[in-house]
């Protein structure tokens, strides 16, 4: 589910920050400049409604993918496991070896951190590539390499080869593994937009509609890439709805 803002005016956007924010440039509100209830947004049905679907569809979601995210974090934890986090010992045989008097050693010889370097170190030798041929009566070889070369100027500005062996890894030790395709704008005053490549720091944090019949979620017709934040950073950027988030309305 993507939601894409209004485009406003740049002058009106200047004004709303500046009343926002207060004198002086300042990020800190000043106490006369906090935003008011008339301020927030007011709900409407339609809202509620979208809002509605994407709790309904998150909570089958994690609901379905539940299990495999526990076994996620095992096999990443037994894959990056050494004798300093005893990754690879189970609790209840770590506690019997540790405890008491007669301590017994508990020593971790990690051999799969080995075979999946086998295979990350191969993926990284065919590394992925995006190739554009021409399809069609009007397509033609100049223009399918013309669009090629901007798909390679995008992953080099994006260093999209170290996001895919992130990727990669990931895959090769949880069994998942995602990059996103995103646009962003060029500066602060301008609309025009760039795509980008973008890492996901955290598998975990994205959750693909669970219908899905193809293996790499081409089909999905939902998803959330989730984005945990501190409260005060949350009240920092997104103030006009810190009241909203306390009493729900």
């Amino acid at each position: 589910m993507a939601l894409f803002p209004r485009r406003r005016n740049s002058d009106e956007g200047r004004d709303r920050e500046d009343t926002l924010r207060g004198g002086g440039g300042r990020d800190e509100l000043r106490a006369a400049d906090k935003p008011t209830s008339e301020d927030v947004p007011k709900r409407n049905e339609e809202d509620d409604a979208i809002l509605e679907e994407a709790y309904e569809r998150h909570k089958r979601g994690m609901e379905w993918e539940s299990p495999f995210r526990n076994l996620y974090v095992i096999d990443v934890k037994f894959a990056n496991a050494d004798s300093d986090n005893n990754w690879q010992w189970p609790d209840d045989i770590m506690q019997a070896r540790t405890q008491g008097t007669a301590k017994r050693p508990t020593l971790t010889i990690n051999k799969t951190a080995q075979l999946c370097q086998l295979i990350t170190n191969e993926m990284r030798q065919n590394k992925p590539g995006i190739k554009i041929n021409p399809t069609g009566k009007e397509a033609s070889f100049k223009a399918a390499m013309a669009f090629e070369g901007l798909v390679r100027n995008i992953e080099y500005v994006s260093m999209a080869q170290s996001i895919y062996d992130d990727a990669a890894d990931s895959q090769v030790e949880g069994g998942i593994g995602y990059w996103r395709v995103v646009t962003e704008y060029d500066d602060d005053d301008s609309f025009n937009q760039s795509i980008k490549i973008a890492p996901v720091k955290d598998t975990l944090s994205v959750l693909l509609d669970c219908d899905i019949k193809r293996r790499d979620g081409s089909d999905a017709k939902w998803g959330f890439v989730c984005d945990e934040m501190p409260r005060k950073e949350f009240d920092r950027q997104y103030r006009l709805f810190a009241r909203r988030a306390d009493t729900g309305h």
